[in-house]
């Protein structure tokens, strides 16, 4: 009788466990689970559609505001320096329809991923009416994969990107305060190469000065007595340069 009683108790404890360790199975998979792709942007915004973008990570939610005016992106938050609009728009163009593998949907792990309320870096766009157009956290990049880890503000579902968005923004070491740097237009000059025919170095001490020395042209193959036989004379290229020069072909001389 005894014997039978111990054996019902130990079926009774067994029980038990097995119900413990389903309860635990069907919590983990409930956290870790979630359709394999979801797109955590929906849509494409350009930049002539927005008023405004700010960067920011933890309580610093405008480390970075980049501000569209009527003559081109500024960094507002950098003395209103004009922006690199290339930069703001291959941003733009990675985050939109963003998608992600799913990852977890615990919030007591969000740290792990770098998407914590003091962690994430944040990206926020406004449209030309002031609506929030654009908004997602960005996290820490996994061992050994591409892409961060991100969400949508408020929620705790977390997915793998498969574009490293930190470096959009000029991180590259993850999760950090954006700088302003990375968005500065440093293009001071820009020349069309072909109209340049002289460039002078002064240094203070000593004047350097570079001339382009144009090849000849060369004639086409059975018209090589055309410019003999033709009535009027050739005509410089630019005036007071010699005739017949190829101004498509040249070499640098220190004059």
């Amino acid at each position: 009788m005894i014997k039978n009683r111990n054996i019902l108790i130990l079926a009774v404890v067994l029980v038990v466990l097995l119900g413990i360790s389903w309860v635990q199975k069907a919590d983990h998979k409930r956290s870790t689970s979630g359709s394999a792709t979801v797109k955590v942007v929906e849509g494409t915004i350009t930049a002539d559609q927005l008023d405004r973008i700010t960067l920011g990570r933890g309580q610093d939610e405008e480390a970075v505001v980049l501000v569209s005016t009527p003559t081109g992106w500024v960094v507002a938050s950098h003395w209103d320096t004009p922006a690199a609009l290339p930069r703001i728009e291959s941003l733009l163009r990675n985050l939109g329809d963003l998608s992600g593998e799913f990852r977890s949907d615990n919030a007591a792990v969000l740290a792990d991923y770098g998407l914590s309320e003091e962690d994430a870096v944040m990206v926020r766009a406004y449209s030309k009416e002031g609506d929030l157009a654009l908004a997602v956290d960005i996290g820490g990049q996994p061992e050994r994969f591409p892409g961060n880890f991100v969400k949508r503000p408020g929620s705790s579902a977390v997915y793998l990107s498969q574009v490293n968005l930190l470096s959009q923004l000029g991180l590259y070491d993850g999760p950090a305060v954006p700088g302003g740097k990375h968005f500065l237009e440093l293009q001071a000059v820009k020349e069309d190469r072909l109209a340049v025919d002289r460039i002078i170095l002064n240094d203070g001490g000593q004047v350097l000065e570079l001339a382009k020395e144009f090849a000849e042209e060369k004639p086409v193959p059975g018209q090589e007595n055309a410019a003999v036989e033709a009535a009027e004379p050739e005509v410089a290229d630019v005036p007071g340069e010699p005739a017949g020069l190829d101004r498509t072909t040249w070499e640098w001389k220190l004059t």
